[in-house]
């Protein structure tokens, strides 16, 4: 799309978000652009040798937005009461991390990895339980999020950390709406099957998904009264309570207006669940 026409839907956008009643696959696929238009220039990137200098990545995180991503992210904490105002912590007294240091927390190799997303998203993840994340999540009644989530006891009966913000960790997340398969993935082959051979095809400093991440990325598409994956649903390839016998995943179900932490069985078969990459996150931020 030229960037005429961009600028013609950008501005469209604008004016239909004063309008109620708009239909959600319109606004879904503006909104979807207007998360695009946030990283333009990262087509261009992707065909490029992978950065190796400061100079470099600095171009990146520009070309990714990271300095308007990370405002945005540090208002939908302060939206959800993870964080209160002038980022004192509601929970803990360590602070977010400074946008400086959450983009310093990336290697250029990983720029240039969520460059070639379709919807490259920052989201900063506080060290903190699934139950809190969760609790900050449900606290907020929108129209799109009218009664609690429902997170599985495979969760809990795995879960490591407390109810205590240790610190946070930066990633950036494919955040598209409607997810294609990725390429090598048979949407009709077994859950185990897609699992592990999507892991063993994945780049060596990429991650998948895991609770933490969706929750975050959850948070960001409610506050925006359209939550991901309202059609499809995401496999937690990443999440701890993965096994031989469970695979994790999660969803938005419309019709009852919750959060799903749900699994499914290795040798089910679905050609709605799709994997969603990420970067980031080795270093814990305080």
């Amino acid at each position: 799309m030229s960037v005429k026409l961009q600028e013609i839907a950008l501005a469209l956008l604008a004016e239909v978000k004063k309008e109620e009643g708009l239909d959600s696959s319109i606004k879904r696929g503006l909104t979807d652009l207007l998360e695009e238009r946030e990283a333009e220039g990262t087509d261009e990137l992707s065909q490029k040798e992978a950065p190796t200098s400061k100079a470099e990545a600095a171009v990146l995180a520009t070309q990714l937005n990271l300095k308007g991503q990370y405002v945005k992210r540090m208002s939908t904490l302060r939206h959800f009461g993870l964080i209160g105002e002038g980022e004192e912590l509601v929970q803990s007294a360590v602070p977010p991390p400074s946008c400086d240091a959450v983009i310093e927390s990336f290697s250029p190799q990983e720029l240039q990895i969520a460059a070639q997303y379709r919807v490259p998203m920052l989201i900063l993840v506080p060290e903190c339980s699934l139950n809190l994340k969760v609790k900050a999540l449900d606290s907020i009644k929108q129209k799109m999020l009218s009664h609690g989530s429902y997170i599985n006891e495979i969760y809990t009966e795995t879960e490591t950390s407390d109810d205590s913000i240790k610190g946070w960790r930066a990633y950036i997340v494919e955040a598209a709406h409607e997810l294609k398969p990725y390429e090598g993935d048979d949407p009709n082959a077994p859950f185990g099957d897609r699992v592990s051979r999507h892991k063993a095809g994945r780049r060596s400093i990429e991650k998948g998904m895991d609770r933490h991440r969706y929750c975050l990325l959850m948070m960001e598409t409610v506050k925006r009264d359209d939550p991901i994956d309202q059609k499809l649903f995401t496999l937690l390839d990443d999440d701890p309570a993965l096994s031989d016998q469970k695979i994790p995943a999660a969803d938005y179900d419309p019709m009852n207006h919750w959060i799903r932490f749900n699994w499914r069985y290795p040798d089910d078969v679905n050609v709605c669940a799709r994997f969603r990459s990420s970067v980031g996150g080795e270093q814990l931020l305080k």
